[in-house]
């Protein structure tokens, strides 16, 4: 199974079973290279700041491999998936030094602690590249698998 959006910080997933271990292999190698570049092209679409948040992960086991594009932290997964929450902002103090755009000797005033809503769309550009992903990640499971089959004849 391969599928591609945002669950948790996992950006990109497939997950398939193989019969022999030759077979296993040459999935393998083929989802981590399809999985490299879909990484690679997902970094240069993220901001700088942002850009090391892209990791890819194999894992292998006997008669599965894995492979996933992970997102870490909460900003990279929200610029990925866009956020629709609210935020607690805490009380603090601040000192007002004009009122109404004339100066006024500086007093404190307290803010109370209050709640701000907070919406970001998903980013088009990153939802294409991951759809791309699953795309590519097809393609090489399936020529893998096709390979596998006809030199097993």
């Amino acid at each position: 199974m391969i599928r591609g959006d945002v669950r948790g910080q996992e950006a990109l997933g497939a997950t398939l079973t193989s019969a022999n271990t030759a077979t296993a292999a040459r999935l393998a190698a083929a989802l981590t290279i399809a999985a490299e570049a879909t990484a690679g092209r997902l970094q240069a679409a993220l901001p700088p700041r942002l850009a090391s948040a892209v990791r890819v992960a194999i894992d292998i086991s006997d008669d599965d491999i894995h492979v996933g594009i992970y997102v870490a932290g909460k900003r990279a997964n929200a610029y990925f998936a866009g956020v629709d929450t609210l935020i607690d902002v805490s009380a603090y103090t601040r000192t007002v030094t004009e009122v109404f755009g004339r100066p006024v000797n500086p007093f404190i005033e307290a803010v109370r602690a209050y709640q701000r809503h907070y919406h970001t769309p998903p980013h088009d550009d990153v939802s294409a590249i991951i759809r791309e992903g699953v795309l590519e990640m097809s393609a090489a499971a399936a020529m893998a698998a096709q390979e596998g089959w006809t030199n097993a004849r």
